[in-house]
């Protein structure tokens, strides 16, 4: 019941750089080490946004985005 060490001991949880034990991992498992990485190289966020911007127009909404 120490508080003071249970400070300690969050602190250095917080502190801990786990990535390169996930890339790691990630290597392990022949899945992309940048995760990242492997998302801007897919083109994801290209296409999804052509696929978006082609359903609001087909509906008749505007271009563009907004949080309103």
């Amino acid at each position: 019941m120490d508080i003071i060490d249970a400070e300690g001991c969050l602190k250095d949880a917080f502190a801990t750089d786990v990535r390169p034990l996930l890339a790691e991992w990630r290597k392990r498992h022949n899945i992309e080490p940048d995760p990242m990485a492997s998302y801007r190289a897919s083109g994801y966020e290209s296409r999804v946004g052509k696929e978006r911007e082609a359903a609001r127009a087909k509906r008749g909404g505007a271009s563009g985005s907004s949080y309103a």
